[in-house]
C-alpha cells in the first residue's frame, strides 16, 4: 500500500502532465510561475519568446496648479499573448507593495490545461465547477468568495464569472433573467492572486 502511494506521489510531481495536459498546481501556480513573485524575465524563461506583447496603459486625470484638468497616461504593465499555448500573462512593470510581477494568467478554450480539481476550459460547464469546488449563492449581493460576478474591461464585451480564491471560471455574456447558469460553458480560466 505504501509503495503504491509513493509511486502515485512521484508520478504526480510538482506539476502534473497527463497526456500532454498541464495541471495548475493548487489553483495558484502554473509551471512554477507565482503571482506577485515571478518577473517578466521568469515568464519568458518558462514559457518562451514566441509571444505577442502589448503595453498596458492606465489613464487618469489630474489638475494643474492653474486648475486645468489633464489626462495622464502611464505604462503600468505588459500583456504577453502566447497564442499556441492558449494563454495571456499580465505583468506589472511599475511595482508597489501590492502591484508587482505576474498579476494574472488567462487561459482560453484552446489551452491544454486543467484546474487542480480537473476543470478544463472548453470542456466543462459551470455545473462541473460547482460539483468540484462547492456551492455558490447565485443571488447574494456581497463580495465574499465564492461569488458570481459580471465583468467587462471595455463596457461592451461582458463575462459571467465564478470567482473562487485565486481562480476564476469564465463564460461569455451577461447573466440573463431566468437563465440556468449551471448550463453555461467554461470558456476560460483565470489565475489571479486575491489582494
Amino acid at each position: 500500500m505504501i509503495k503504491y502511494s509513493l509511486l502515485t506521489f512521484l508520478l504526480m510531481g510538482t506539476v502534473s502532465h497527463v497526456l500532454g495536459q498541464t495541471v495548475i498546481q493548487g489553483d495558484s501556480m502554473f509551471l512554477g510561475l507565482q503571482f506577485r513573485k515571478s518577473s517578466l524575465e521568469q515568464v519568458k524563461a518558462q514559457l518562451g519568446n514566441r509571444y505577442r506583447a502589448k503595453k498596458i496603459v492606465s489613464v487618469g486625470t489630474g489638475k494643474t496648479r492653474d486648475g486645468y484638468c489633464i489626462r495622464i497616461k502611464r505604462e503600468t504593465g505588459v500583456s504577453m499573448h502566447y497564442r499556441k499555448q492558449g494563454l495571456i500573462c499580465y505583468i506589472n512593470t511599475t511595482t508597489t507593495k501590492w502591484r508587482q510581477g505576474l498579476a494574472l494568467i488567462a487561459f482560453d478554450s484552446t489551452a491544454n490545461v486543467s484546474s487542480a480539481r480537473g476543470i478544463q476550459p472548453g470542456k466543462h460547464r459551470f455545473s462541473d465547477v460547482i460539483a468540484q469546488y462547492g456551492p455558490i449563492d447565485f443571488d447574494k449581493k456581497d463580495t465574499s468568495l465564492p461569488a458570481v460576478q459580471e465583468i467587462s474591461s471595455d463596457g461592451e464585451h461582458w463575462y459571467t464569472v465564478l470567482v473562487f480564491p485565486n481562480i476564476r471560471f469564465i463564460s461569455p455574456g451577461k447573466k440573463q433573467p431566468g437563465e440556468n447558469l449551471l448550463l453555461r460553458p467554461v470558456t476560460g480560466i483565470w489565475l489571479e492572486k486575491e489582494y
